[in-house]
């Protein structure tokens, strides 16, 4: 191995943080099920998958807002939020799966021996069970809403896996997948990846803030991002990923 190589090998990261919903697990169906649900009880029209995937934001109530009909008060969507919430807590498993991949991605970083770790914006309770069920042993940490904790884009999520992990923000990498997951790793210091394979394609995470991240189409590509990447590249770099792997400016 020359110097070149091996500086490589010990540059990789130390921790890999993700995004739990629309990067590691496809919940469309469960989470389209949950907003149809809410709907239906106010008498609105229901959504299709596709719908309710481009309406998806950074909470369920963003998601409900961009559902409901054109008119609809803040008030009347604000209602809906609840039973939302609740129908997709009691039926978050039905057609809930790991992406295509997925298993194979975290199954590589341990063996490389990198820590894994998990945020979602659902409570800590629910999120720990979700990742044990779809996980089991691969994920080291999993950190979901808690009182004292604020939600993504703030960094306290973040922060806390960091402390626990014991390492730096130039030994971190997060992965996400809407421009929210852009900002968190922007606001946490930390080098921030975006997958297209999940609740956003490639243009939409482009138009929506995504200039500043390293944009991915498979789980492969994240691999190999993930493990030959020196942890200090830099956190605002315009890579964009193709589907031959490379890397171009943008």
């Amino acid at each position: 191995m020359d110097a070149a190589e091996n500086m490589v090998t010990l540059m990789k990261y130390s921790a890999v943080i993700f995004n739990l919903d629309g990067t590691l697990l496809d919940t469309l169906g469960d989470l389209t099920a949950a907003v149809n649900h809410a709907l239906k009880g106010a008498n609105y029209p229901e959504k299709t998958e596709e719908e309710v995937r481009k309406a998806i934001g950074n909470s369920m109530g963003e998601t409900i807002r961009h559902s409901v009909p054109r008119g609809t008060t803040w008030e009347e969507s604000w209602e809906l939020i609840e039973p939302c919430d609740k129908y997709f807590a009691e039926n978050c498993t039905e057609q809930t799966k790991a992406y295509k991949g997925v298993l194979k991605l975290l199954d590589a970083l341990k063996k490389e021996g990198i820590k894994v770790a998990v945020i979602a914006n659902r409570t800590d309770e629910q999120a720990k069970a979700i990742c044990k069920k779809f996980f089991g042993r691969r994920v080291a940490l999993t950190v979901g809403e808690k009182e004292g904790v604020k939600k993504s884009p703030a960094p306290d999520m973040l922060i806390e896996i960091m402390k626990e992990f014991d390492v730096s923000m130039n030994e971190v990498a997060y992965v996400g997948n809407i421009a929210t997951d852009v900002q968190l790793a922007k606001n946490a210091g930390v080098k921030g990846f975006a997958v297209s394979w999940g609740f956003k394609d490639r243009n939409s995470i482009e138009n929506h803030g995504g200039r500043g991240t390293t944009i991915v189409d498979t789980p492969e590509e994240l691999l190999a991002l993930l493990v030959k990447a020196p942890a200090s590249a830099d956190n605002h770099s315009n890579d964009i990923v193709g589907l031959d792997g490379k890397i171009a400016q943008v």
